[in-house]
């Protein structure tokens, strides 16, 4: 089942992370969210984003 996870620091960096999303399915499902947020520090994209059997996982920083 595919979950985005959103973890606030402390210090107000957002991560969002992505689990079991087809391709790029996952940067689409969290569009919105990112835009909200503000500017994106980085985004990471884990192996799994570019296997065969389309599951993926990434992680994107945004600075609060």
């Amino acid at each position: 089942m595919p979950e985005i996870k959103i973890h606030i620091s402390k210090e107000g960096e957002i991560n969002i992370e992505t689990h079991g999303f087809a391709g790029a399915s996952c940067q689409a499902a969290t569009k919105a969210i990112e835009e909200a947020l503000g500017t994106i520090r980085s985004e990471i994209l884990t192996e799994e984003f570019y296997l065969e059997d389309g599951i993926d996982s990434h992680v994107t920083t945004k600075e609060g």
